[in-house]
């Protein structure tokens, strides 16, 4: 009950009561390795990040003893994010060399392309994600190996595999989904049609929904800009308590003049995810064009004294230096 609880703890957050929970289940008896990943993990969210590199090593020991595969997996990816690919590198090995079905297949493919991708062999990287795509084309790793195939060959490449894909099944999403984003900063029509095809799939999908009504929005031309307002209300009232659909339509309202509608929308969001920079943005130019100065000036000093980057932030220095 209590690692039931301390993984709760971890999906809310809340690092420090997670590992109280592991600490006082350490205190009745030693912890296996899943347990000790568990407190591992709440570790790494308080930051200490030798501590979490030193759980993570006893627990793939723990892991080795006990015959636990997939907990030594999961040290292995542990690892790799942390970007201890030697490490990493050399338990991948020893897992590989104790399991054939392993060695030979997607899982250890994909995580050779993670590591590839760290110490920047891109063809590497490319090789082994395509490997892993072929066997089990997972949403991750799909997006892994389109990324990394667009960064080496050119969307071209990415966009011709996986129109072949959707070609012999229409009906994944997977690819559908992965294919929209990666063409959505290089190609806004296909992009359009991708997600447009998602929706048909799953009319409740959130990002199909939300990107689509941003892109609608993007084509200026009276009908689209119609459509963008009634999928992003759609969004909106399908999803109440996220904050993205609300940020999207309220931006889409205030590129159209309706700043009222959009100053209600966006200081919404706003209160739903305070830490996000795009959208304190988008709320303080809003603000400022309903000449609400003062409170465009405050917000966007703390925006700008708390995110050294974030994709507005020259504009936002540009607004900032006028009010």
């Amino acid at each position: 009950a209590q690692q039931v609880a301390a993984a709760a703890e971890l999906e809310m957050g809340r690092f420090e009561a997670a590992r109280a929970r592991m600490d006082a289940m350490a205190e009745k008896a030693p912890l296996n390795a899943k347990q000790l990943m568990v407190k591992a993990r709440a570790i790494s969210g308080l930051g200490d990040k030798a501590a979490t590199q030193q759980l993570v090593g006893e627990a793939f020991e723990l892991a080795r003893e006990q015959g636990d595969f997939g907990t030594q997996i999961n040290c292995i990816r542990s690892m790799v994010r942390m970007r201890q690919v030697d490490r990493a590198s050399a338990w991948l090995d020893e897992v590989a060399g104790a399991n054939a079905a392993f060695a030979s297949g997607p899982m250890k493919a994909e995580i050779v392309g993670d590591i590839a991708s760290i110490n920047g062999d891109s063809a590497a990287a490319v090789a082994a994600y395509r490997q892993a795509v072929d066997a089990a084309p997972t949403p991750a790793r799909l997006q892994k190996w389109a990324i990394a195939e667009t960064a080496q060959g050119g969307f071209d490449v990415v966009d011709a595999r996986l129109t072949q894909m959707s070609d012999a099944d229409a009906t994944n999403v997977d690819v559908l989904r992965v294919h929209a984003q990666l063409a959505l900063p290089r190609d806004e029509a296909r992009s359009i049609d991708r997600y447009e095809a998602l929706l048909a799939l799953k009319p409740d999908d959130l990002e199909a929904n939300n990107n689509l009504s941003y892109l609608y929005s993007k084509r200026r031309a009276t009908g689209d800009i119609q459509k963008a307002i009634k999928l992003g209300q759609s969004a909106v009232d399908k999803y109440p308590q996220n904050p993205a659909p609300k940020d999207t339509l309220g931006w889409i309202l205030f590129e159209t003049g309706k700043l009222e509608q959009a100053l209600e929308l966006l200081t919404e969001a706003h209160e739903m995810a305070p830490k996000d920079p795009s959208i304190a943005f988008h709320l303080a130019t809003t603000q400022a064009s309903l000449g609400q100065s003062s409170a465009a000036k405050s917000l966007l000093t703390r925006t700008l004294a708390d995110h050294a980057e974030f994709p507005e932030r020259q504009e936002a220095l540009s607004l900032a230096s006028r009010l």
